[in-house]
């Protein structure tokens, strides 16, 4: 894939992706003071896949993970590539050689591929968890799992937390990082996701916090079918971050079958929370009103068009009906 020496401005969805690359991160025009801010690497498209993933850095050790696309005008000339929305922001550590060797890609060349990249460990992330998410949607459904953390603590019993949508592991890191009894699944449906999530981005998988490469609506009718009730492993709190290359809800993770698998996975008062955008609200709350019960199904703003739904079990689940 070659990339035109001409700007590319990521026009995003969320405010906190404030982010335009140009062609001036060429070396050649800045060889006294190399830049420290621009794209890193590109997973790019495949047949199956219409966006590429990139690794942008920022400043002070931050990397956001994006999707990107190209872009043509009318008569299909490539004029530049365009970003949906940020996936997730990390901060990674000061380490000996963070903003000596690893530099933005030159724009003039071919951007390397993330896979290309992460062989070096010169752009290796060591995450820090010991502050804030730095995306407020992420902090707000991390808040919520840390409140539930210390009711299950007091019980002397662990956290079970499912998440559809790894994004950068931001997310699930914290939460791994601030509750000792929390043990996480994710499922991620796309590799590249989860592949730079490890080798760029600063998450680690352990026997408390897995991976799973797997479809949404598949993994969560699958989790359900093979935990049914009265037995089986259900979940205390489900987080759901799927979105697609143009920030709606994912179709793996907007069907009605999905909701439905979520709701038996939940354990009694347990609760799963869905990032939306406004256009996607009209059709994803009245089927969480519909399968949880509308007294029990809330939306909380995030801000700027953004929300979380909340949807809850009571203490007599399976056992009651919504209403």
């Amino acid at each position: 894939m070659s990339m035109l020496g001409i700007a590319v401005v990521l026009c995003c969805t969320w405010p906190a992706c404030a982010i335009t690359l140009r062609a001036s991160n060429s070396s050649a025009t800045v060889a006294a003071a190399p830049r420290r801010t621009g794209i890193l690497c590109r997973e790019p498209e495949s047949s199956k896949l219409s966006d590429a993933v990139d690794v942008i850095l920022e400043e002070d050790g931050r990397r956001s993970m994006v999707f990107s696309t190209l872009v043509r005008d009318s008569k299909g000339t490539v004029i530049g590539r365009g970003v949906s929305g940020v996936q997730s922001t990390v901060q990674c550590a000061p380490t000996a050689s963070h903003g000596m060797k690893c530099l933005p890609a030159d724009l003039d060349k071919l951007v390397p591929t993330c896979s290309e990249v992460s062989q070096s460990e010169e752009c290796r992330c060591t995450a820090r968890f010991d502050e804030p998410l730095k995306l407020p949607y992420q902090q707000q459904m991390a808040n919520e799992a840390l409140r539930l953390c210390k009711i299950k603590a007091q019980a002397k019993q662990p956290l079970r937390l499912l998440m559809f949508g790894l994004g950068g592991g931001a997310v699930p890191m914290y939460i791994r990082h601030q509750c000792d009894s929390v043990l996480i699944e994710s499922v991620e449906s796309d590799a590249r996701v989860a592949l730079i999530a490890q080798q760029l981005l600063g998450f680690v998988a352990d026997s408390k916090n897995k991976v799973e490469i797997a479809d949404g609506e598949e993994a969560a009718q699958r989790h359900a079918a093979t935990n049914p009730w009265p037995t089986g492993l259900h979940y205390d709190v489900v987080l759901v971050d799927c979105f697609d290359g143009q920030s709606s809800v994912a179709p793996s993770c907007r069907s009605e079958r999905f909701i439905h698998a979520l709701h038996s996975l939940l354990a009694p008062e347990g609760q799963v929370l869905h990032n939306v955008m406004d256009t996607d609200m009209k059709q994803m709350l009245p089927m969480y009103q519909a399968t949880f019960g509308a007294p029990l199904t809330t939306k909380q703003a995030v801000k700027d068009g953004q929300f979380l739904i909340v949807a809850r079990t009571s203490a007599r689940h399976p056992k009651q009906t919504p209403q």
